[in-house]
């Protein structure tokens, strides 16, 4: 925990928003998100956040799924001030909506 880590990802796609962010002592949690991301695109057969910069990608991640907090990510928020990173305000969809119904067919 704390370590610094390689922040390099080889897709935009897959990485978490504290990398997105610029964060460089992420955990193992990165490589959850990363995780989720692949799986959910093998379930969709697409990407799940496609965005074609960084800040694109964050604003599809937070617009299908919430943002947290400052008392539950007061890292994240931080990064974001810093960057002048500003979180979408519109309705979030929720990522149930997202995600297929009926994985049988």
């Amino acid at each position: 925990p704390g370590a610094v880590v390689e922040t390099y990802v080889g897709t935009r796609w897959y990485r978490a928003p504290e990398l997105l962010l610029g964060d460089l002592t992420a955990s193992a949690e990165v490589d959850v998100w990363a995780a989720g991301c692949i799986f959910a695109e093998l379930l969709l057969l697409r990407p799940l956040f496609p965005g074609d910069s960084a800040t694109s990608t964050l604003f599809q991640i937070y617009t299908t799924v919430p943002v947290p907090s400052e008392a539950e990510w007061p890292q994240g928020h931080k990064l974001a001030r810093d960057r002048s990173i500003r979180w979408p305000t519109n309705s979030v969809n929720c990522l149930e909506d997202v995600m297929p119904k009926d994985l049988s067919t």
